[in-house]
């Protein structure tokens, strides 16, 4: 208000009252004072209080204004009338705050519509990305089958020609007993031995070629190699029958140089020879199913090992030695397949719905080159006792950690604070700059299962225990490979540097649990 002469008041914690002295009560157009009052508290946070004390005047009214002159000759508007009016303000202050918890409402509702929005499209992405992963298998199964149909086909046609050709030899063979029969002649007999010692050479070639594809099934896996001594064994019996065939011949060709000795005796000889020749064709033709029975065999054996499942595997073992079969098997990482490690532990990608069963143990007699996660033990990760983690060198193991299992998910039991004990000893003495399975998750270095030590003196000298490199031809020098995944680790008692020679690769790693 113009002229105002002076305001005084008190402010207590609980009541605040103040005095305003005017000269000119005409200069006022209302009794109402707005009221602002600057807090400040210990902390010295400040705050601003507002407040409309009075009524207020409608200036066509006709109704006089006035204040009531205090003693002090002074217009004076007290304490008792800022209080009664106090109600009016009251409600003139609730309007405010009855209007900002409507837009706060508002912005609740669109909040909760929003967020039902993004849920609905996670949901529909989820969905899409399953179909899509099912697809994906039913890709990678229907090219399986069709490789081993390709396979299986181009073997089968390989032995039939041989079969073939061997049929077109007996027949000739045939063909050229019945001709020395007929013109029992020194010239038939040779050309027939000549034959003979073709056939022989001939089915020699073929031993070789079937001794050769034992022979690199072999290399491959020597889980066959009781199954190709029994193939030798019985190619060595067809041997050992085309030589008894050509002994039978020479007998027949020198008793056919003696028919010249007499014609009394030249026609018993020739009925003899038929005889004898008769069963000769007879043990051809014994040749021929005793070599036919032997490629069925070879061909059954091919289809068992081109399906890996020539025995089964139990899924609980004794990798430490205890005598007592009580670890499960988890998971397998097998080494320089192509396939990333952690994305195949944490969601089977990339492993075939039915491995090999030498994928499911650490036994190299029998074949496997896949992942393994046993996805019934992962799901239903429950009252687990310990996890053990071996690392695999030439069918042993050569590094463990034992982890307590207690409480733990399929993630989070690979921990330092859960080590029980390990072939390192000072995995839990040194500290740790990384110790998870989902490791270091750089661009350019993907290092899974991750018992790292520090990164102080960069690429020459980083230190650990042991990690799984999961990406090519990319890390620190120590690391470059064209092949996925591969496995480090200290090969002494101790932490590595993983530039020096005390550090080896692995070639499986195994994660295996024991239940309470």
């Amino acid at each position: 208000m113009s002229e105002g002469a002076r305001i005084v008041g008190q402010l207590t914690d609980y009541d605040a009252y103040l005095t305003l002295d005017l000269v000119d009560t005409h200069d006022c157009k209302s009794s109402q004072f707005l009221c602002v009052v600057s807090l400040e508290d210990n902390e010295e946070k400040k705050s601003l209080k507002k407040i409309l004390v009075g009524k207020r005047v409608d200036p066509d009214s006709s109704e006089n204004f006035s204040i009531e002159k205090p003693k002090d000759s002074s217009r004076q508007v007290n304490r008792r009338d800022a209080q009664s009016s106090s109600a009016g303000a009251s409600l003139y202050l609730i309007n405010p705050f009855q209007e900002k918890l409507d837009r706060m409402e508002s912005r609740l509702e669109d909040a909760l519509k929003n967020l039902e929005n993004r849920l609905e499209d996670k949901i529909g992405d989820l969905k899409a990305a399953v179909i899509d992963r099912i697809d994906r298998g039913e890709t990678d199964i229907e090219n399986k089958l069709g490789e081993t149909e390709s396979k299986t086909d181009r073997l089968e046609n390989r032995f039939e020609d041989k079969l073939g050709q061997l049929d077109i030899r007996v027949t000739e063979i045939m063909v050229l007993i019945k001709t020395a029969v007929t013109s029992a002649n020194d010239n038939a007999y040779n050309f027939l031995a000549s034959k003979i010692d073709r056939l022989e050479n001939k089915l020699k070639d073929t031993l070789s070629q079937l001794e050769s594809y034992v022979s690199g099934i072999s290399k491959k896996e020597e889980n066959i190699k009781d199954t190709g001594d029994r193939l030798f064994e019985q190619l060595a019996t067809v041997i050992s029958t085309v030589q008894s065939l050509e002994k039978n011949f020479t007998c027949s060709g020198h008793q056919i140089h003696q028919t010249d000795v007499g014609a009394d005796q030249s026609a018993l000889t020739v009925s003899a020879e038929n005889t004898k020749l008769s069963q000769l064709v007879t043990s051809v033709a014994s040749l021929t199913d005793l070599t036919q029975n032997l490629l069925t065999r070879v061909q059954t054996f091919s289809n068992s090992y081109a399906g890996g499942t020539l025995v089964p595997v139990d899924e609980f073992s004794d990798p430490l030695g205890s005598g007592k079969k009580e670890w499960r098997l988890v998971f397998r990482g097998t080494a320089y397949n192509n396939v990333k490690l952690y994305q195949a532990y944490m969601h089977g990608t990339g492993i075939p719905l039915e491995v090999e069963q030498g994928c499911k143990q650490f036994n190299k007699s029998l074949p496997c080159v896949n992942h393994y996660r046993n996805r019934d033990a992962i799901d239903n990760w429950v009252k687990i006792d310990e996890v053990l983690f071996a690392i695999y060198k030439d069918d042993e193991i050569v590094k463990r950690v034992v982890f307590n299992g207690r409480g733990s998910t399929y993630t989070s039991w690979f921990h330092a604070g859960r080590v029980i004990l390990s072939s390192w000893d000072d995995l839990t003495t040194q500290p740790h700059n990384f110790f998870s399975i989902i490791g270091e998750t750089h661009p350019t270095a993907k290092r899974r299962f991750f018992m790292s030590l520090d990164y102080d003196r960069g690429c020459d000298g980083y230190r650990g225990w042991f990690f799984a490199f999961d990406i090519l031809d990319s890390g620190c020098a120590a690391e470059k490979t064209v092949v996925i995944p591969t496995f480090l680790y200290a090969v002494g008692n101790t932490f590595a540097v993983w530039t020096s020679a005390n550090k080896a690769l692995a070639d499986a790693i195994g994660i295996f649990v024991k239940y309470e």
